[in-house]
């Protein structure tokens, strides 16, 4: 009898055992958990390149994203690459930040399942030249989703969300951020969030939205938006939810 290894959900470390993200997920399998320690990571190298058809978790070691960073130097997205054929990625304690504003941050949409718990993100926005104006820059959602469970996370002063799927969103905060989430198509399903002091809401063209026991304060919605979507095709109900403080110019927090 030949002596094996069975090598299943495997933790690889960086950088005590890979010396950036991107090698930790070169060297790892479907099913990995990739550990990142304590500490401060910059550099292409510390971005995601290539998954090659992965599924994986991605993991603060000490679970605290004040002290697990990848800070992207307005220069680098975080996943902006073809990732074919992954059932999902998950993310847990770690704070993302100051990312390339020419790129979105994080493409998602062919990833049938992402998790983000308990991350932070930071100075995440995209600016796209309008095609009308090339002179003209557009603010674009920074992350493009397709299914989504995003719990216990902090976002402050991003560029929003976009998404496809159903999204489960809860105990979040959405500090100084433009469009949070837009939905186009699917569902969304929102408990126990804030929004604040932002530029408009939970939107979308069509869609199932769910709000509940969630804040808005501060916000500004200009004409044509408004802070939570009534029409376009969407199938809305709001329970328990306060609304405080919020500038709406030629616009309705209910659209």
């Amino acid at each position: 009898v030949i002596p094996y290894t069975l090598l299943l959900n495997r933790e690889i470390y960086v950088p005590s055992e890979c010396p950036s993200l991107q090698t930790a997920i070169t060297k790892a399998i479907d099913g990995d958990t990739i550990v990142v320690e304590d500490g401060i990571y910059t550099g292409k190298e510390n971005t995601i390149t290539d998954l090659a058809g992965k599924s994986l978790k991605i993991v603060s070691k000490s679970n605290d994203p004040k002290k697990t960073i990848f800070d992207f130097s307005y220069k680098y997205s975080l996943l902006n690459v073809s990732r074919p054929d992954v059932e999902n990625i998950y993310f847990k304690g770690i704070g993302f930040r100051n990312s390339s504003q020419d790129a979105l941050f994080f493409d998602g949409r062919d990833i049938r399942q992402t998790t983000l718990n308990k991350c932070d993100f930071e100075n995440i926005k995209w600016f796209n030249s309008a095609y009308s104006n090339p002179n003209l820059n557009t603010v674009m959602q920074a992350f493009y989703l397709r299914n989504a469970l995003i719990t216990d996370c902090n976002f402050e002063n991003i560029s929003g969300i976009i998404a496809n799927g159903e999204v489960v969103l809860a105990d979040s905060v959405f500090n100084n951020c433009q469009s949070p989430l837009a939905l186009h198509g699917g569902s969304v399903n929102a408990k126990l969030c804030e929004f604040n002091n932002g530029k408009g809401g939970i939107g979308g063209v069509w869609g199932k939205f769910r709000i509940e026991q969630c804040s808005y304060v501060g916000n500004y919605v200009k004409f044509g938006s408004g802070l939570v979507p009534l029409g376009f095709g969407s199938d809305t109900q709001v329970s328990k939810c306060l609304f405080a403080g919020n500038l709406c110019d030629g616009a309705v927090i209910f659209n």
